[in-house]
């Protein structure tokens, strides 16, 4: 697998394709403290609670720890939480029943599934977003094995015209029957 800088993940949310791409270096530099945070908390070795859900927890985490960071500022508010959680979400795509691309947002998809799929993209973004440059292949491969995720170099209508090639339409002629008696 070679992972380059054009790297997105894929997964499925129920029966829907969903295509995400990272957070760009900008966002990285706004939110590094937040993500930084997040990442402490989650690998904290002493509380192997968070350790061993950390994908489930991820989201929620990411939260406290805006709180938590805008308390230490003596600020009100979520240093940047949700502006976060939102741009990750904006850059999440869903196959529509029509195979045309649109937000996650606006799928239809279930919104505990899509709660708990935004919850293990904090984890993957944590995880991917810190990786030094010489590391973040081996990163986002090993980071996307626990999440059953799938590691791609593709653009997202490249993606696209891949599932459609890939998808195996159903057959429905009958099978024509055999010359040769029975």
């Amino acid at each position: 697998m070679r992972i380059d800088d054009n790297l997105a993940v894929t997964f499925q949310i129920g029966e829907r394709h969903i295509y995400h791409t990272p957070i760009s270096r900008e966002t990285f530099e706004a939110n590094y403290r937040l993500i930084a945070a997040t990442k402490a908390v989650l690998f904290d070795t002493t509380d192997q609670a968070l350790v061993l859900d950390g994908p489930i927890l991820a989201s929620l985490v990411l939260r406290d720890e805006g709180r938590q960071l805008a308390k230490r500022r003596g600020e009100d508010g979520d240093s940047g939480a949700q502006s976060l959680l939102d741009e990750i979400e904006r850059l999440t795509m869903a196959i529509g029943p029509d195979l045309d691309l649109i937000p996650v947002s606006t799928s239809g998809v279930d919104q505990d599934e899509w709660q708990e799929a935004l919850s293990r993209l904090v984890f993957f973004t944590v995880n991917y977003a810190l990786a030094p440059k010489i590391e973040k292949a081996r990163r986002a491969a090993s980071v996307c094995a626990i999440l059953h995720f799938e590691p791609i170099s593709l653009s997202a209508e490249a993606w696209k015209a891949s599932l459609r090639t890939s998808t195996k339409p159903a057959t429905t002629a009958k099978k024509a029957a055999s010359s040769v008696p029975v």
